[in-house]
């Protein structure tokens, strides 16, 4: 599947040059050869053979849903490959899983922990969801802080989002200086201060439909094209993505999660940050109250690029990936 004869069991699938479609046919030997059913999320999730053979032998439900999802962990007793390295939180778009991030491990610089923040309603029923960017960024904060606690990790990080979680990153950076940590970056993947979308209509069922192919890494479809949900996912299965293998209940999490998102962006203001934020964007012509340079006033140091010829879906296409950290890092 990745051209290789020898696999070694603690060797990263994704950051080896794994994606979408190779995850489905791994799936599918794992079932052939050993009669066992494994999610795409948990391959996400657990990326190496010493990870899936654990998961396999154990019951280990939703893990790939975890609100915490460790990309890719470095041994923080190992100076030799933690020296120098900060760990990288990356915060979901607005449909609040982190699985689209993981085309980004071969490329992220200095081989730092990985770990995608998600929306805690997809572990817990129960859980709600943010009435602000605020509240959105002190949860995020929380579980930062947890996850280095847990660790025995410095209080220091780097942030990363796309979107949506571009946007709640800044504000996580503030209230992370405000708490004495310190942190190093923040990248920003299209992603565009609150107040230039006030007054903006928020999105309908057709962007909710068209917002879950970008979180697949598909292009934008024409605007004359009408979605429903089931070929929204057919369209999703068709290009091998993880999106369209979702159970019910946590598609349901993903479009509420959507909402939410849409109306926080359009009713909160934003605390500034003392600190690096670069932004990696693309032209918006037929969005002209997006404005790069609106986040001049929230950050110390801001430098923006714009990716040529590119989209908001290529954020996290993996082919302009090496293009984006290049800029980013």
């Amino acid at each position: 599947m990745l051209g290789r004869s020898q696999f070694g069991v603690t060797e990263d699938f994704f950051a080896s040059g794994g994606n979408s479609l190779a995850a489905l046919s791994v799936i599918a030997k794992i079932e052939e050869n050993l009669g066992k059913t494994l999610s795409i999320g948990a391959l996400f999730a657990n990326p190496t053979v010493k990870g899936l053979a654990a998961v396999l032998n154990e019951d280990s439900p939703d893990i790939e849903f975890a609100p915490v999802l460790p990309l890719r962990e470095v041994d923080s007793t190992d100076s030799a490959t933690s020296k120098n390295t900060v760990p990288l939180f990356i915060l979901p778009p607005a449909g609040g899983l982190g699985w689209c991030y993981a085309a980004y491990l071969p490329h992220i610089p200095g081989h730092p922990s990985v770990y995608a923040l998600q929306h805690e309603a997809f572990t817990n029923p129960n859980a709600g969801y943010a009435q602000s960017l605020r509240e959105l960024a002190e949860g995020y904060l929380a579980r930062i802080r947890e996850t280095l606690e847990e660790r025995q990790l410095p209080s220091q990080f780097s942030l990363m989002g796309w979107s949506v979680g571009g946007t709640a990153a800044v504000e996580v950076a503030a209230l992370a200086e405000t708490a004495g940590y310190e942190v190093h970056q923040v990248t920003l993947l299209d992603a565009y201060p609150v107040e230039q979308w006030q007054g903006i209509p928020e999105p309908d069922e057709q962007e909710s439909f068209r917002a879950l192919l970008r979180m697949g890494g598909l292009p934008e479809v024409s605007a004359q094209t009408v979605l429903d949900l089931p070929q929204t996912l057919e369209r999703l299965r068709d290009a091998g993505s993880a999106m369209g293998y979702l159970p019910e209940d946590k598609l349901g999490v993903c479009l509420e999660s959507m909402r939410a998102s849409a109306a926080l962006m359009r009713g909160s203001n934003h605390l500034n940050f003392g600190g690096k934020v670069v932004l990696i964007g693309v032209n918006h012509d037929d969005q002209p109250y997006l404005d790069a340079h609106g986040w001049e006033p929230h950050a110390g140091s801001f430098r923006t690029v714009t990716l040529k010829n590119g989209t908001h879906p290529d954020l996290v296409n993996p082919e302009r990936i090496p293009e984006i950290i290049a800029e980013a890092f």
